[in-house]
């Protein structure tokens, strides 16, 4: 586990610092019970593939077998990125207000997966009007700007979530995403940089180099998760990497989005490695450094589909498939209760 430096600590709230310190421990009892469950269900042994690991999964997160209830949630966290001066982005940075605007209204692809499969959404507005600085030439936040934005998404989960995921909004968070994945694993940037909302060829080689240049500067962040977030971070980045512990202290499982949720969540992993087990990949999107973080985390994809919005729409594609899954668990007969021989 990974501490924050003392300009940190000194304005974080000492209960959110102890409840990271004393994360849970996923519950092997529940996972081993919630298998025995699907062994006296009707169809083949292991028949139904990953959709009986979904739900194990979900089980030994949850410390409960029973699983009777569902409260699927998802936040997108808004922000805005001083980086974007950089011309890394093919929009301008006021389509960060205009979306936020439409994803209100109901307007947006988040908005219509949601409603698909009855996830209740909510948008947390980390500071579009007042943008982090450009991480090219200077610190994207300031001790007190990093503290407001963590405890910003450490109140945004909702205490009653059975499933909880994160999506984004914020011109120029690809550039940022892939600058803390190209730091925390100590690689180069080039073949982890994607091409984002569409740029052309210029406008990757300014990217590529807006970021290189911020591995320079941030250099001495590096070494802990906390100052990396701060200096090279988002305020809607640092607040999912809150809301991830948080979720975690609380039981929650959490479906990851793209790269930058996935970004998000490895400093999460860094801070308080515990976190890992509580997380389940819900899509790969096409962006480089998301396959890359995937794979050194472990995180196996429920989803390839060819996706790069953002939004959070990977993860709530994928809880749609949990959501089958966890009907399936609930509703399928015994063999016993059905009168089907078990074969056993």
């Amino acid at each position: 586990m990974h501490f924050p430096p003392p300009s940190i600590t000194q304005k974080l709230d000492s209960s959110i610092l102890n409840a990271i310190a004393t994360m849970p421990e996923s519950c092997e009892v529940a996972r081993v019970e919630c298998q025995k469950k699907w062994a006296n269900k009707t169809k083949p042994l292991r028949s139904l593939g990953k959709l009986e690991d979904i739900v194990e999964w979900i089980a030994s997160a949850c410390a409960d077998s029973e699983l009777r209830h569902d409260a699927f949630h998802l936040c997108v966290y808004a922000g805005s990125h001083g980086v974007t001066a950089e011309g890394v982005s093919a929009f301008p940075s006021e389509v960060n207000a205009q979306m936020v605007q439409n994803f209100r209204a109901g307007g947006a692809g988040i908005n219509a997966i949601c409603a698909a499969y009855g996830i209740r959404i909510h948008i947390v507005d980390t500071g579009i009007d007042n943008p982090t600085g450009n991480i090219a030439r200077e610190e994207a936040m300031d001790v007190g700007g990093f503290v407001s934005a963590f405890n910003l998404g450490w109140n945004s989960v909702p205490a009653d979530a059975t499933l909880f995921a994160m999506g984004e909004m914020g011109i120029g968070n690809t550039t940022v995403a892939t600058a803390l994945i190209s730091a925390l694993l100590k690689e180069d940037v080039m073949p982890l940089t994607g091409l984002g909302t569409g740029i052309d060829a210029t406008a990757h080689a300014r990217k590529v180099e807006a970021i290189r240049r911020a591995l320079v500067l941030h250099q001495a962040s590096h070494a802990n998760p906390w100052e990396l977030m701060r200096c090279m971070g988002g305020r809607e980045l640092t607040a999912m990497t809150a809301a991830l512990l948080r979720a975690t202290s609380l039981r929650i499982p959490v479906i990851l989005d793209g790269v930058i949720a996935t970004a998000s969540a490895a400093i999460a992993f860094e801070i308080q490695p515990k976190c890992v087990p509580f997380c389940m990949a819900g899509h790969k999107s096409v962006e480089p450094a998301h396959k890359r973080i995937l794979e050194v985390y472990g995180l196996e994809p429920l989803l390839d589909m060819h996706m790069r919005l953002g939004e959070g729409t990977g993860a709530a594609l994928a809880m749609g498939v949990v959501r089958g899954a966890l009907q399936a668990y609930r509703m399928m007969a015994t063999f016993d209760s059905a009168g089907v021989s078990s074969g056993k």
